[in-house]
């Protein structure tokens, strides 16, 4: 069943233990499916999954900003190990607090999008990963999107534990006027 483990003493005569972890099984196709992992001991097996966790009531979806806002947005696919992945927006300019945090995730191979109206200025996202395999491809086919307005800021999913984009800049400098001329 989901999250048992099978281990195999002695495997084809070599004297190691084979595990073998059933993660996910599928029923609901013909023929059904399933995910496994095998580990001959030398290399960690992967977290066993979380528990399924209550629903998770989605965040509001803000229609417009006011004034000169811009829609920062971040999208989350979350891999195999959803419970893994955290991840945090900072303003740099100013207090440098967080904006926008996600996770840790209770629904794996799931989207999640949060938003929040913000300023122009510069920006740090953040994104972990704690069994440090990041959230794209070994283990599921996890992704992440930042966008400010409609310009995609940061993206990706293959990272270890830490993965960290900075983009825009603090404060705006008015171009240089033109040097006034001297009467004929």
């Amino acid at each position: 069943s989901q999250g048992q483990s099978y281990a195999i003493s002695n495997y084809a005569g070599t004297g190691k233990t084979v595990t073998i972890t059933a993660s996910s099984i599928n029923l609901s196709t013909t023929p059904g499916t399933a995910v496994v992992y095998i580990s001959d001991g030398l290399v960690p097996a992967p977290p066993s999954p979380p528990p399924t966790p209550a629903p998770v009531t989605p965040a509001p979806t803000i229609a417009s900003c006011p004034g000169a806002q811009e829609m920062m947005e971040v999208q989350i696919q979350t891999d195999n190990y959803a419970s893994e992945t955290t991840w945090t927006l900072t303003d740099k300019c100013g207090s440098g607090s967080v904006i926008l945090q996600g996770g840790p995730y209770g629904s794996s191979n799931s989207p999640f999008t949060s938003n929040v109206c913000a300023n122009d200025g510069q920006y740090e996202f953040q994104i972990n990963d704690t069994y440090g395999d990041g959230i794209c491809c070994g283990y599921g086919t996890g992704s992440y999107l930042v966008k400010f307005g409609t310009a995609v800021k940061a993206s990706g999913g293959e990272f270890t534990s830490v993965e960290k984009t900075t983009f825009g800049t603090c404060g705006s400098t008015p171009p240089p006027s033109a040097p006034p001329t001297n009467p004929p």
